[in-house]
């Protein structure tokens, strides 16, 4: 394979960036949503984008998506939720669109006096605080490239492992 200094440059190698760019795509999803910085979170979808739930909705438009966030991080405000997202494989459908797929585990962490009890904590010399799997499942994902980056237009999770009302 010769390199991208002789114009011979494969078209692999020109994805790999792009699959890069949506890898963080994946990534600061969970990183802005846990971090409760909805505003920067949504920068991440289309305006028509479209999130689709088996068990905590699915808004579709940017104020839609917008108000079920603000929803979630209400509910969950005295606990700390992390998505951990891994194994994300991009294909893609043509020049400016691909799809993604990615695993979830959705833990809860909150420390005791948050509802959790004595008896949910594990022991260890460090202050009590509990750690839960809430939901693991898989995302199914639409990204497409925009003049700002690439950017969601629709996430679907599937939930593999019975949800708590999350």
């Amino acid at each position: 394979m010769m390199s991208h200094r002789s114009g011979n440059y494969q078209p692999e190698q020109i994805r790999l960036a792009d699959t890069e760019a949506i890898r963080s795509l994946v990534y600061r999803y969970a990183h802005y949503f846990d971090a409760g910085d909805i505003e920067r979170w949504l920068t991440l979808f289309t305006d028509d984008a479209q999130i689709l739930t088996d068990t905590v909705g699915s808004p579709k438009g940017i104020e839609a998506i917008r108000d079920w966030a603000q929803q979630r991080q209400q509910y969950n405000r005295d606990v700390q939720i992390h998505h951990h997202m891994s194994n994300v494989v991009v294909s893609f459908q043509g020049e400016a669109i691909a799809s993604v797929r990615s695993y979830l585990i959705l833990t809860r962490q909150a420390s005791m006096g948050d509802g959790v009890t004595e008896s949910e904590t594990i022991s260890t010399d460090q202050p009590m605080t509990n750690v839960v799997v809430l939901a693991s499942g898989v995302y199914q994902d639409i990204v497409v490239q925009t003049s700002h980056g690439w950017k969601f237009r629709r996430r679907e999770v599937a939930a593999s492992l019975p949800v708590s009302d999350i």
